[in-house]
């Protein structure tokens, strides 16, 4: 679920905090990483059971249209067929979303009364009332009913600081739970059975980005030393924060992950530093890193192994 530029991210940030509060030592940051990445798992599964708790309002609407005193023929056959369907009963059945919800409190997390409102956000599209009127959806149709609710949340301000609320890290993380929810769903009901292989992998979560933060962490002042010879005018100290940082995590990066073609390293942190970092940033951050590249590739400390990692 967790993809290298993810936890790239994370690390970042976690390395930043650092910086900043003398209260955050390496063991504390290291705890914070490990509570960061377990938390994007929860909280696609947070937005799942949302999902499936939204989808349910579909029978209170029912419900209400069939108490009215002059019902039309939309309200004469409205079905709740949103949440009456294989998929969605794959998802609430799902052994793994009912124990992280019990174990999280899920059902604690949420006030039944905004239910209904986001429900009637979520529907509020052209085809939904064909779609709930039909006779007998196929699959196909239920799975698209699904994907527009799902969406619809997705672009809905009020959801989005719904979750914030209760996810911190939520505007971080959205991007990363939409395309996973995308997933989970068009591979229902199936993938409700082994929705736990979305659990962030150690390959990544921890070889990777637990092992850069700790390197960085154990080896700042080996790392400064590396950087400060090819500042040439620019004084350390005046170096912004955040772009220390960040050259710091791609030397680390460089240094000790020979599986990772330097050239994808350089484009990462460059990236990062156009999007988190100063307009002025992106240039300075990618003329240091080149320079650091060739440096160390003189000094023979690149060591890159595997076929396209040796440039």
């Amino acid at each position: 679920m967790l993809s290298r530029r993810n936890l790239r991210i994370k690390v970042m940030q976690l390395l930043y905090a650092q910086r900043v509060d003398s209260q955050l030592d390496a063991a504390k940051t290291l705890r914070a990483y490990d509570s960061m990445t377990e938390q994007s798992y929860l909280t696609l599964l947070f937005d799942l059971y949302l999902l499936t708790r939204i989808a349910g309002e579909a029978e209170a609407d029912q419900q209400r249209r069939g108490n009215r005193l002059r019902p039309s023929q939309v309200d004469q056959k409205f079905r709740a067929h949103l949440a009456n369907n294989a998929l969605v009963t794959a998802l609430t059945t799902s052994p793994e979303l009912r124990s992280q919800a019990k174990k999280h409190e899920f059902a604690e997390k949420v006030e039944d009364e905004r239910l209904r409102g986001f429900y009637e956000a979520a529907v509020d599209y052209e085809d939904y009332l064909e779609y709930a009127t039909s006779t007998a959806p196929t699959e196909d149709a239920h799975l698209g009913a699904l994907l527009k609710v799902h969406k619809a949340l997705m672009q809905n301000e009020a959801y989005n600081d719904y979750i914030e609320d209760r996810y911190a890290r939520w505007d971080e993380d959205k991007s990363l739970v939409t395309g996973s929810a995308k997933k989970v769903l068009k591979a229902l009901p199936q993938s409700a059975a082994v929705l736990s292989t979305y659990r962030p992998d150690n390959e990544t979560r921890v070889d990777f980005g637990r092992h850069l933060l700790e390197y960085v962490l154990e080896h700042d002042t080996k790392l400064q030393a590396h950087i400060e010879p090819v500042l040439e005018n620019w004084d350390a100290a005046r170096v912004a924060l955040l772009d220390m940082i960040l050259i710091k995590m791609a030397l680390g990066e460089l240094l000790t992950f020979p599986q990772i073609p330097p050239k994808v390293t350089l484009n990462e942190y460059v990236e990062l530093a156009k999007l988190y970092s100063t307009d002025k940033s992106k240039e300075f951050i990618n003329g240091i890193l080149d320079r650091l590249l060739h440096t160390l590739r003189d000094e023979g400390l690149i060591v890159k192994a595997g076929r396209g990692l040796i440039e």
